[in-house]
């Protein structure tokens, strides 16, 4: 096993902005934002709100990616430079989730404008992962499946295995998720006061993240330069304009006010301020945690007590200390120019490992 303060940082998004100054399902053919390489699938939650999975088949194990804040399924599938891809390639056969009011159907007509007023995390770990859950398992036939967030996305699934420890989980890896806030920093004051002032129940940072890619993979001003360092340590300038181009989504209002109440309460909690991590103790899904020793959004120190709060994880520290090739920023977790060779695949083979039935008593392992 791999050894080994501030908010889950709204800073660098803030900055793109200023920059630019029941479960039914109903299947819609290729990839609503332009992939034909997926299918993509409609679901309604619960709540009856539309989310957005998009399928790339492969003849293994099912796993279910989630993405991070202000972003979508395209951070782990990114043109050539694909996650998603490298877990076929290796047996699984992978689903990405698109949360309520991100990706293709951002503009759901059931979600109403003023929904991303009251959205928050734990609509996504109560509403959006149980469809998509539900939904995987009954069209692949499968007992359980893998569960991979990056960022905030492994801090929901943290959440729904809170609130449902017995989840038909195969195993969990949350990477560069934060869960320790006890010092917020600025950028929780940032978000509380987003939440509080905007009046708009939608935060967009696709305008300044187009913007920024129209200029370039390279950063042309201090504030390019600063974000950037932000989001990479090791990530093509090709690739960041990309990124840029494709990755950003919009934040709700709701989410950024639960985002800010972390800050507050100085843990990862419910939107009703209530603590995550004690309800951990009784899950048992093997998990790995991932943490990318130069990553600004969240640092070591605020993912570590995540690996320390379930009972079968292990920690992985990611850098040059550890025998990695470089130190980790938070976006090299998944698009990192040498993840694919030190990350994609360690990753995959924990998910395979887990996926594999228990062998029948007597037999012999």
């Amino acid at each position: 096993m791999k050894s080994a303060g501030s908010m889950s940082s709204l800073a660098p998004l803030m900055a793109l902005l200023m920059m630019g100054c029941g479960q039914r399902s109903e299947t819609v053919g290729a990839d609503l934002l332009g992939d034909q390489s997926l299918s993509s699938t409609r679901l309604e939650t619960g709540d009856g709100v539309g989310v957005g999975l998009h399928h790339l088949a492969g003849e293994g194990p099912p796993v279910l990616l989630v993405h991070g804040v202000a972003s979508n399924h395209h951070s782990f599938h990114l043109g050539e430079r694909s996650f998603a891809r490298a877990l076929v390639d290796q047996g699984l056969d992978v689903w990405m989730l698109d949360l309520r009011g991100t990706g293709p159907h951002r503009g759901d007509p059931e979600a109403g404008w003023g929904s991303g007023t009251r959205w928050s995390l734990d609509d996504y770990a109560q509403q959006d992962v149980p469809a998509a859950v539900a939904h995987i398992l009954e069209s692949t036939g499968a007992e359980t499946v893998g569960y991979v967030g990056h960022s905030m996305g492994g801090m929901v699934g943290a959440m729904y295995l809170a609130e449902h420890p017995d989840a038909p989980l195969s195993g969990f890896v949350a990477l560069g998720s934060p869960v320790d806030f006890s010092e917020p920093g600025a950028q929780t004051e940032l978000a509380l006061g987003s939440a509080r002032f905007n009046p708009s129940p939608w935060v967009d940072a696709r305008l300044g993240a187009k913007l920024r890619a129209g200029l370039g993979g390279e950063p042309r001003t201090p504030l390019d330069a600063w974000v950037d360092q932000q989001l990479f340590n090791d990530l093509d300038p090709a690739f960041r304009q990309e990124f840029y181009q494709e990755v950003a989504s919009r934040m709700t209002r709701g989410e950024m006010k639960h985002l800010g109440l972390m800050g507050q309460v100085g843990t990862l909690c419910d939107a009703g301020g209530e603590p995550v991590l004690p309800e951990l103790a009784e899950v048992q899904v093997p998990t790995q945690v991932w943490a990318g020793s130069a990553d600004r959004v969240a640092p070591p120190a605020q993912v570590l007590p995540l690996a320390e709060a379930l009972p079968n994880a292990e920690f992985v520290l990611a850098g040059t200390g550890e025998g990695f090739s470089v130190d980790y920023g938070h976006m090299d977790l998944v698009l990192g120019d040498n993840a694919p060779q030190e990350v994609y695949g360690v990753v995959g083979a924990f998910i395979l490992e887990q996926s594999r039935p228990e062998p029948a008593s007597g037999s012999p392992k």
